[in-house]
């Protein structure tokens, strides 16, 4: 996706977190920061990234294009959790004001089969964010081991010259 944006003289950022299943907010938060958010950015979190995103949007309540969730985790599902962060990492709240602070809405991809993420994080997401959700088979968790993903491109890119 970041080469198909590239192509179409999008500036794109794929940050990475190091040790990303461990990493607390703050790193999250301090890489997001250097990129430098602003209302013609389209934000794109996958797992704890959409967690990351959302939460950085909500408390520096800036304005941005658009939001797209890729199996956004937000809470952790208890001793199961490889991250030894997760209470601290995914304690915000969503206001009603996000939903206004984002321009061309929130699209969230899911597959109901991640081993990971679940329906209820989904619904979470969905209610608090007005979010549009689409269903798609054969992702799981939407690992790097995925080449591409047209439905991602195709999404960042509707309406975004509005």
């Amino acid at each position: 996706t970041k080469k198909e944006l590239e192509k179409k003289n999008y500036e794109v950022h794929a940050p990475q977190i190091t040790k990303v299943w461990e990493a607390p907010y703050s790193a999250w938060k301090k890489v997001i920061d250097e990129i430098g958010v602003d209302e013609n950015t389209t934000l794109v979190g996958l797992s704890a990234g959409g967690a990351a995103v959302t939460r950085y949007i909500s408390e520096g309540k800036m304005k941005i294009k658009k939001l797209v969730l890729t199996a956004p985790a937000r809470y952790s599902e208890g001793d199961g959790d490889p991250s030894p962060t997760s209470d601290e990492f995914y304690d915000f709240e969503i206001g009603d004001s996000v939903k206004k602070q984002i321009k061309n809405g929130v699209t969230i991809f899911y597959d109901t089969a991640d081993p990971v993420v679940k329906s209820v994080h989904i619904q979470m997401y969905k209610e608090q964010l007005n979010a549009k959700v689409v269903l798609v088979e054969d992702y799981g968790h939407f690992s790097f081991l995925i080449p591409t993903f047209p439905p991602l491109l195709e999404e960042i890119l509707a309406n975004h010259d509005e």
